[in-house]
């Protein structure tokens, strides 16, 4: 009798240990698959740009805080970072088409070879950063401080730049036609082999800006300061209306070409 109910204990205690593993075993696979999926969604999210997403390490929002972020080739068209501190971050090849801007910080931020079309950049901070072979075309940038910046080899074609500071900026083959620059500050800027063939350059100051093989067929520099520019040898002045603008000579154009307001 007694040796009965040992061996009935014994099985119940094995049936119980057996009970224990298989459970044991179910947990540890559903922890598992649920790791696996954490680090799925982890995954996706870093690579997904959606409102409120994350992207290495920054929420994609207005007004996110994301300075020095890693957003080179980021897909972030059409997304609305207006406010925004990107001070410093790395926008290199990233995608920002069609994306507000406005108001943003983008002080030192990289975004060379970015695509920066239809982009609204107006009232944003851009000191010093880099637009070396950006696509921005038919973007917002009115009175931006661009002073010094690299845009050379960019299109921007279509662009309102009025009234912004361009100052000392390498704009160096850079496709400039059609774009609104109307009393920008251009001084000491170097438009080397830059087309700006139909622009409205009027009132702006090209004092001491760099002119070679720079074209301006058919473009606006009415009122526009030329002083220290070799404009006579060293653009291509075809259409261009001159009206009131301030030779290198000193002389202001009345009206004609470049030959007839040298005379």
């Amino acid at each position: 009798m007694r040796r009965s109910r040992m061996l009935a204990v014994g099985l119940v205690v094995v049936g119980l240990g057996l009970a224990a593993c298989s459970n044991g075993a179910e947990s540890a696979s559903l922890g598992f698959d649920d790791d696996a999926s954490a680090v799925a969604s982890s995954a996706t999210a870093g690579d997904s740009t959606a409102p409120g997403d994350k992207a290495a390490a920054c929420v994609v929002a207005p007004k996110a805080q994301c300075p020095g972020a890693n957003l080179e080739f980021a897909n972030l068209a059409g997304q609305d970072l207006s406010g925004a501190d990107l001070s410093g971050a790395n926008l290199s090849r990233a995608d920002l088409s069609g994306a507000n801007l406005a108001g943003a910080k983008l002080a030192g931020a990289d975004l060379s070879g970015s695509t920066l079309s239809r982009v609204d950049l107006t009232g944003a901070d851009m000191a010093g950063v880099n637009l070396a072979g950006v696509m921005m075309m038919d973007a917002q940038l009115p009175a931006v401080n661009l002073a010094g910046v690299d845009m050379s080899g960019s299109n921007i074609e279509g662009s309102n730049l009025a009234g912004s500071d361009l100052s000392g900026a390498n704009i160096e083959r850079t496709v400039a036609t059609g774009v609104l620059m109307s009393k920008a500050n251009l001084s000491k800027a170097d438009l080397t082999y830059a087309n700006f063939n139909k622009a409205d350059l009027s009132g702006a100051n090209l004092t001491d800006a760099t002119f070679n093989a720079t074209r301006f067929s058919d473009a606006d520099l009415s009122n526009s300061v030329l002083t220290g520019t070799d404009v006579i040898h060293n653009a291509m002045t075809r259409g261009t209306k001159l009206s009131g603008a301030t030779f290198p000579n000193g002389r202001v154009c009345a009206q004609g070409s470049v030959d007839d307001c040298l005379k």
